[in-house]
């Protein structure tokens, strides 16, 4: 993982100001504005997000990317990072859903228990399909990126494919599981 340096900072500082104190003042108004796209867009964590966006644009400047406009770029890059914010809140909370069902034995079979749901709706998929969803939502880091890069491979289609299968059987799960939960 990058660090952000010195150097990367005065490169930084340097490209939002002439001297110290316009460039602190720059550096404050943007993350104020990173922060407040946020919160606007619903996340939590902002300061974190803001801190995430403003150490990439730091390493882009270090590393000899020609920023013209230092403010749209970090906008730019903080759409990127909130893209990513979701596809793991997304994940996340599938993950949670799905770590919540017994594998073995189930604790309860009442109907409307969010678990049995689950575990219901995940029987009710055709073999296949239960087997993808569960291999794809499998481990987490670099070991899931290597598990889908696979999963493609031995189905023969692209990654980008794979994502699609699985969100269209994820839908199909999550309409299913939602019935059951309000049938109850």
């Amino acid at each position: 993982m990058w660090v952000l340096d010195q150097s990367a900072w005065n490169a930084l500082l340097t490209r939002l100001g002439p001297d110290a104190d316009s460039a602190g003042v720059a550096y404050d108004a943007l993350h104020r504005r990173l922060v407040r796209f946020f919160e606007w867009h619903g996340c939590l964590a902002t300061e974190d997000h803001a801190d995430t966006v403003l150490t990439r644009v730091a390493r882009k400047i270090h590393d000899g990317e020609q920023v013209l406009n230092v403010s749209a770029y970090a906008l730019a890059i903080a759409r990127y990072v909130l893209r990513e914010v979701a596809a793991q809140r997304k994940t996340s909370e599938f993950n949670d859903a799905i770590e919540t069902v017994p594998l073995a034995s189930p604790a309860s079979d009442e109907p409307g228990e969010p678990a049995a749901c689950l575990d219901s709706c995940l029987e009710q998929l055709p073999p296949h399909n239960r087997d993808l969803v569960l291999q794809y939502y499998d481990g987490d880091g670099r070991r899931k990126i290597t598990s889908h890069r696979a999963m493609a491979d031995r189905l023969g289609i692209t990654e980008r494919a794979l994502r699609l299968r699985v969100f269209r059987i994820r839908g199909a799960l999550e309409q299913c599981v939602h019935r059951c939960l309000h049938a109850a």
